[in-house]
């Protein structure tokens, strides 16, 4: 438990100062790159990062080593009991 909640606390790190790296030295040349790199920022705080929480969950690892990713994720998500 305590590796995942480093782990997680790594990768906020990593994404803050990319994110502060971003705004502060590269926003502004281009709209596509301003456009994507939102969306990519967007996508990990609140895709990406949530999961952490679901490997803290003993329920969630066993359904993970039973089904896969994708759908433990989406049993779990939806509260399927199987």
């Amino acid at each position: 438990m305590l590796s995942i909640s480093m782990t997680e606390w790594a990768m906020e790190l990593l994404l803050n100062l990319t994110m502060i790296i971003y705004v502060k030295y590269i926003n502004g040349y281009s709209n596509f790159l301003n456009k994507f790199s939102w969306i990519f920022f967007t996508f990990v705080q609140f895709s990406i990062l949530p999961l952490f929480y679901l490997m803290g969950d003993k329920y969630y690892r066993a359904l993970v080593t039973h089904h896969g990713y994708l759908k433990a994720l989406w049993i779990r998500l939806l509260k399927f009991d199987e």
